[in-house]
Formats: C-alpha cells, structure tokens, sequence
C-alpha cells in the first residue's frame, strides 16, 4: 500500500479575515507539521501540496508571495515543496474539486492520503472528505494542522472520526 502526504493550504500569506487566529494555530502546530513532513520525505513518500491559488496560476508564484510577502514567511518556507513535490492549486474549498489530484494520485499507487493542513475545519475537511468519496484510506492529522476556531476543528475531527470512521490523530494541546 502506497501512502502520500497531502499538505493543505501550507502555504500561506495569512492576511485575510481569520489570517491571526489561523496564523497563531499555524505557529503552534508547526513544529509537528515539519517534522511529519520530514517523516514522509525520509520515507520515500510522495508529498503532494493543494493550495489555494488566489491571484496565481503557477505554484512557485504562490510559494513567493507566501514566502516573501506573507506574515510567517519564514514558517512557510519550511514546509515549503521541495524539487518534484507537486503543487494543485485549488478555487475551492476541496483539494480534489477542479484538479487533477485524484487522477495523479492514483497514478502515483497512492491508497491512502495522510493529510494535514491549514484550515483544518474548512479546506483541510472537505479535502479529507472528498479523498474518503474517492475511495482513499484517510488519516487526518489534526496534531499538525492549524484551525481558526478550536471548537470548530473538534467538531470538524469528530465528524470524521465518528461518522466517517476515518482514523483522526488530535492534537494534545
């Protein structure tokens, strides 16, 4: 079973209405959401980035103005994609929704998508929603993904692990 890394909404400039809560969950999630990257890259895994494309239409543009302009360039860059790690960018809330992810992943032998993101509760869901429709094995990590509202990511985690039966790793904040 192949398993790839699907990173949401990493890449982020944070200046938008809800950029300070996200950003202060980004800052505090951070640190598990390198070093799961870093797990997947030393693994082998495919690592595959959906983000949202705003007023870009190439990924390195994304990751510039992300980088450079943005309020946590430094955070960003850290996780940004490495050299062959593709980037979807997405209109929608889904990774999968007006993309090409489904079909590259199973071109790649994916099976299972482990995803972690940014936000959790918006982005990151309905992506892990839509990889569940797709027939994916999921597993969300909400340790290393950032919310706005943390009522909303519980609420969120618990609709996916309850409901959905897909396997949910939380936070232990």
């Amino acid at each position: 079973m192949t398993d790839a890394l699907l990173l949401i909404d990493v890449l982020k400039d944070f200046r938008h209405k809800d950029g300070d809560a996200l950003l202060e969950s980004y800052r505090r999630r951070h640190p598990a959401l390198v070093a799961l990257l870093g797990e997947a890259r030393s693994a082998g895994m495919p690592v595959v980035y959906g983000n949202d494309r705003g007023e870009h239409s190439r990924p390195e543009d994304v990751v510039r103005e992300a980088t450079e302009e943005g309020l946590a360039g430094q955070l960003v860059a850290e996780v940004a994609p490495a050299a062959g790690e593709r980037v979807f960018l997405k209109d929608a809330y889904s990774a999968f929704d007006g993309t090409d992810l489904g079909a590259f992943l199973e071109d790649q032998g994916v099976h299972r998508v482990v995803i972690a993101g940014a936000a959790l509760e918006h982005c990151a869901f309905q992506t892990a929603l839509d990889a569940s429709r797709a027939g994916f094995d999921v597993i969300v990590r909400g340790d290393a993904s950032a919310s706005v509202d943390d009522e909303h990511e519980r609420i969120a985690l618990d609709y996916l692990e309850r409901v959905l039966g897909l396997e949910v790793v939380r936070a232990l904040e």
